[in-house]
């Protein structure tokens, strides 16, 4: 298949993804599990169970075999219609930015290049009603979730703006806050506590001490605590 500058221009892309030996072999299959895990295979998309990306591709490519089947398109035809949308996928999925439109017109071009004969540069591998129905599918199919694919497979687009005005002076830096008069340096409060501690042990002992001696140092305790704040008279 070729890269994704090589897919801007429309092509002839038949046996380009399927060959006769790959469609042989998927015909093969019983089930659509096993249709589901030879595509994985054939892809190297063997991690569709638990990568997201990896399910929506293979889900994608099952449902385009799906719709060929459906249609009686001989192996040359499906292989044809695969690499068509396959293609479309891709020129979906090469940019973030919202590219329908674009991505459209590239589908159509490509059908196109399939359901002319004039060689070398297209063939006519689809008659007009096939060519309706196929541009049916893909509209109601693809297009219809062209958002949701857009969103799974290509990164976020984050826009930062920053101005610069040109004339005006430079905006000063804040200035530090300033420290209130009520409040206490945090070494000034520690030796507060300290002295708090101080008091209340010297009061326990005092307390276990008689009472004629113990007048006065309870007087001075109280002032002690008046003068930090800690008694109300």
């Amino acid at each position: 298949m070729p890269s994704g500058g090589e897919r801007n221009c429309p092509m002839i892309l038949l046996w380009a993804d399927l060959t006769l030996e790959h469609l042989d072999g998927l015909d093969q299959c019983v089930t659509a599990g096993d249709k589901l895990r030879q595509l994985a295979h054939l892809f190297h998309l063997e991690d569709f169970e638990t990568n997201l990306k990896s399910g929506i591709v293979v889900d994608l490519y099952f449902y385009t075999l799906q719709f060929a089947q459906d249609s009686d398109f001989s192996h040359e035809q499906t292989s044809a219609f695969f690499s068509i949308v396959k293609a479309t996928h891709h020129k979906c999925i090469e940019s973030p930015y919202d590219n329908m439109q674009e991505t459209f017109e590239f589908f159509k071009s490509l059908l196109l290049h399939h359901s002319v004969k004039r060689p070398p540069y297209s063939v006519g591998l689809f008659s007009a009603d096939q060519v309706k129905n196929i541009s049916d599918y893909v509209l109601k199919s693809y297009f219809k979730h062209f958002k949701m694919y857009k969103y799974a497979f290509t990164p976020k687009v984050r826009l930062d703006l920053s101005f610069h005005y040109v004339g005006l002076p430079v905006t000063p830096p804040p200035e530090p806050e300033e420290t209130h008069e009520d409040e206490v340096p945090p070494e000034e409060e520690a030796d507060i506590s300290q002295e708090r501690a101080e008091i209340d042990q010297q009061y326990e002992n005092e307390a276990e001490e008689p009472m004629t001696e113990g007048g006065i140092d309870f007087l001075l305790i109280a002032v002690v605590y008046h003068s930090c704040g800690l008694l109300c008279f």
